[in-house]
């Protein structure tokens, strides 16, 4: 009669969970990548609010999963808030979106925490450094959007 595995131990248990950690942390894309997706989503969304309305939620959506959570729900109902809004509140998603809602520049360094990143981007014009500020959201890195005042400056009364 065969005999039963014996039961796994507290350390071992341990080091599963160390190797799984580390190994879903070398598959996530780092956050300069993550970034410069979602410049690359942001134009996209640019070009079809412009050229394509029956497009624009696909083009929201695909922006939408480089960002957290909370700024991500709020771009998804910016049409709409639009539209109720007859030009009096103005979200980003609108034809040709603000140019400085995710900054253009080099990548001068990044800085990581357990669950925040900070990517500081070297200024194209003038000196200094602007930082885009990120969070890890079920091991991926998400653009912090409502952390940045950029994001803030795009959605404004009029």
């Amino acid at each position: 009669m065969p005999r039963a595995a014996p039961p796994l131990r507290t350390p071992t248990l341990l080091a599963v969970a160390i190797v799984a950690t580390a190994s879903l942390a070398a598959c996530r894309d780092p956050p300069e990548l993550v970034l410069q997706n979602a410049r690359d989503a942001l134009a996209d969304l640019g070009k079809i609010a412009c050229s394509n309305q029956d497009q624009l939620p696909d083009a929201i959506e695909n922006f939408a999963q480089y960002v957290e959570p909370r700024a991500a729900g709020l771009l998804r109902t910016a049409p709409s808030v639009e539209k109720k809004s007859t030009d009096q509140f103005t979200v980003f998603v609108t034809c040709k979106p603000p140019p400085g809602v995710l900054p253009d520049g080099e990548v001068a360094k990044v800085e990581q925490a357990d669950k925040r990143s900070v990517v500081r981007i070297k200024k194209k014009k003038g000196k200094g450094e602007v930082e885009v500020p990120m969070v890890l959201v079920d091991g991926h890195w998400k653009l912090d959007l409502l952390e940045m005042p950029t994001f803030g400056a795009a959605i404004q009364l009029q």
